[in-house]
């Protein structure tokens, strides 16, 4: 737990940072605190051991680390000139420090840090990011090589050289190691949340599209239009709905119609109906597609009797008195997904016109179908046929209610 909270502590980033940002605290958490305990240690151990020069370089170049250390801890934004600052203080100690006390305390080792760190770094290209890398690593190499050639100007003795060595040393692979580890974290971290952004987004598109639309449209990002020979068309509108919402404020209203449409939804699942879209206090739902189905008119009247039930239970339950007209058509439609933003699946057709029609006509707590429907139907349903009836935009059609 503990271990956990430390490297949660040593991996956060400021809100809104980007990622190539959020690439940067850890080694700045990490790094930042290590660097100045690193100056402030030798600071006194070069005037211990007679260095002088480099112990006033060292004080000197405290306040620089101990800003950006508070930078870091308290999540201030990762200036450039901040990150640049401590490149190159790091390549002027390395540099300094090799040429008092030579290559063996290998102080030089902290120049790999100028050579592992720019690609991380969230500024300039990919590109010069590599090259400043590529430029510090040349540099380093040059010193290095200097150092070989050169003697010390101070030169230390064995026992210090041995023990600048295991601490530079030491050092630079514990600082390496962690900045592995505390990356590796962060990297898991930010991959577990794309993962859960990824189900949620995916469980978004899902529950607006159907399975095999939303693959489609995933896999190829154009218009989608399918013909379905043999669908059923279901409409269901709250009568009175005007009414009953001049009685309720705003929120009341929305809670309403969200609590009679969560139980549409569960019906429709249940029936392995679609749910096309809500319009106002009006749900379509539709059988037969985006996968044919013989039985699509059953299942979309067994889907409407049970939104009667529905709505009854609802009306006991919360004592608002509701009812809805039901209608129903069977026949070809096209269905698909069009439009650049703000997308839909939905249908388009006669079948779905007159299924529309059948509705604003239909009875209160009645289911009323078409005569396609009704011949799609079967025997499973009792239907009392009605006669022709007029609807609007399409003239005499003839009609059914269903008895149960």
């Amino acid at each position: 737990m503990i271990g956990s909270k430390l490297l949660d502590w040593f991996t956060r980033a400021p809100p809104g940072a980007s990622l190539a940002e959020r690439r940067m605290y850890p080694i700045a958490r990490f790094g930042l605190p290590m660097g100045l305990a690193v100056h402030a240690l030798y600071a006194g151990l070069f005037f211990h051991i007679g260095q002088t020069v480099l112990g006033w370089y060292n004080l000197a170049i405290l306040p620089i680390w101990a800003y950006a250390v508070w930078a870091a801890v308290t999540l201030r934004s990762m200036k450039l000139a901040l990150v640049l600052a401590a490149m190159i203080e790091t390549t002027i100690h390395a540099l300094l420090a090799t040429l008092y006390m030579g290559l063996q305390p290998f102080f030089l080792s902290y120049m790999l840090f100028t050579v592992i760190l720019p690609p991380l770094f969230a500024y300039w290209t990919r590109a010069t990011r590599i090259a400043i890398s590529m430029t510090a690593a040349v540099l380093m190499t040059a010193f290095g090589a200097f150092a070989v050639a050169s003697e010390p100007w101070q030169p230390l003795s064995t026992g210090w050289n041995l023990f600048f060595f295991i601490q530079n040393f030491g050092a630079a692979i514990v600082f390496v190691g962690m900045m592995m580890a505390l990356l590796d974290y962060a990297i898991r971290t930010a991959e577990a949340g794309l993962t859960r952004e990824f189900d949620r987004a995916e469980g978004l598109l899902r529950n607006i599209l159907p399975d095999p639309v939303a693959a489609r449209l995933k896999d190829s990002p154009e218009v989608i239009a399918e013909e379905h020979a043999e669908v059923s068309v279901l409409f269901a509108d709250i009568v009175g709905f005007t009414r009953t919402s001049a009685t309720l404020p705003p929120a009341g209203l929305v809670a309403m119609l969200d609590g009679l449409f969560r139980r549409f939804d569960t019906l429709a699942e249940r029936h392995g109906c679609e749910k096309i879209k809500t319009i106002g206090d009006a749900y379509m739902a539709a059988t037969g597609l985006p996968e044919a189905r013989a039985d699509h008119a059953r299942a979309a009247v067994a889907l409407a009797l049970d939104m009667l039930g529905a709505v009854e239970e609802f009306t006991r339950a919360t004592g608002t008195p509701l009812a809805v007209r039901v209608g129903i058509n069977s026949g070809p439609v096209v269905a698909g997904v069009i439009g650049r933003r703000k997308f839909a699946y939905d249908l388009w057709g006669d079948t779905v016109n007159v299924a529309a029609r059948m509705e604003e006509i239909g009875a209160p707590g009645a289911v009323w179908i078409t005569a396609q429907t009704r011949a799609a139907l079967g025997r499973e349903f009792d239907c009392r046929p009605l006669g022709a009836v007029t609807i609007r935009g399409k003239g005499e059609v003839e009609a059914f209610e269903v008895t149960r």
